[in-house]
């Protein structure tokens, strides 16, 4: 972590009074996370383990994640997901909004299937109205 980045992480708990809102701890510590990778990305070999904080927010967490280079890329190339380490899940918010982002997903995959249904339907119905392929209705 950067001497800069130390020391907001630790003055800001004291400038509070009540340590730092959990949105802004893990703001901070995907900083630091993202410095880390930065710095790894630079080293010979990248394929080392690297230790990450845990993104989680928690007020006294301080636990830290032993990942490679490509894990920590993977993880984060999603933004629904956190580096968490075992035992400790992302925050309530985080997780609300990664569930809105699958039901987003799910809602506009279903329309989809329904356009191209009704667009069937009306395909057939036209050729059945027609008469072409059987009798009329």
């Amino acid at each position: 972590m950067n001497a800069r980045l130390r020391t907001l992480v630790a003055s800001e708990p004291a400038r509070r009074g009540s340590g730092v809102p959990i949105v802004e701890k893990q703001g901070l510590m995907r900083s630091t996370n993202d410095e880390i990778a930065s710095f790894a990305a630079g080293m010979n070999p990248p394929d080392l383990h690297w230790v990450f904080a845990c993104e989680c927010g928690a007020p006294k967490c301080t636990a830290s994640v032993g990942l490679e280079l490509p894990e920590y890329e993977a993880i984060t190339a999603d933004p629904y997901r956190s580096v968490l380490a075992e035992g400790h899940v992302a925050s309530p918010a985080r997780r609300a909004r990664r569930e809105a982002a699958e039901l987003r997903d799910s809602a506009r995959a279903l329309r989809g299937q329904a356009e191209l249904q009704r667009d069937r339907a009306q395909r057939l119905s036209a050729l059945l109205g027609r008469g072409v392929g059987g009798e009329a209705f």
